[in-house]
Parts: structure tokens; sequence; C-alpha cells
């Protein structure tokens, strides 16, 4: 009776420790999981930032791309009405000149 309750005591014991380690083991996956979270939050803040940014930037391009398809547009009509000015000009001189 004394070996088989010397046994039982073995058992308990290695029990216990196995109990303790596992408490070890579960509390230390718990931390982790807290930190893995914290960073999830951080990396989800730094992509809402980015995307935020990324639309920004996209709606400036696309203001900017506007305003230099206007400006283009308002120099080639200034440049086509300085050309044909210019023209006009220079074919009333020549029929003056013509014409003396």
């Amino acid at each position: 009776m004394d070996d088989q309750l010397k046994r039982m005591k073995i058992q308990v014991d290695e029990l216990t420790r196995s109990r303790d380690e596992m408490a070890g083991v579960r509390n230390k996956l718990t931390q982790e999981n807290a930190e893995l979270q914290r960073q999830v939050s951080a990396l989800e803040g730094n992509l809402d930032a980015f995307n935020k940014n990324k639309s920004q930037a996209q709606l400036k391009l696309e203001s900017t791309q506007t305003k230099l398809e206007e400006e283009i547009r308002v120099r080639n009509t200034s440049l086509l009405y300085s050309t044909s000015t210019r023209l006009s000009v220079t074919m009333y001189f020549f029929v003056a000149v013509r014409m003396t």
C-alpha cells in the first residue's frame, strides 16, 4: 500500500508540474496574443493613414492634371490666335506692298 501511495504522490507531483507548465505556456501565449493584437491595431492605423494620404495625393494629381490640361489648352489657343494674327498682319502688309 505504501508503494502504491508513493507512486500516486509521484503521479500527482508530475501532474502538478505539467499543470503549472501548461499554465505558464498559456500565460505566455496570452501575452504574445495581446502584443500581436496591439501590432495589428497599429498596422491598421498606419494602413488607414496611408490610404488617406493616397486618396489626397490622387485628388491633388487629378486637380493638377486638370489645371495643366487647361493651361495647355489656353496656351495653344493663345498661340493659335497669335500665329493667326501674325499671318493676318503679314498678309496685310504683303497685299499693301503689292498694291503700291
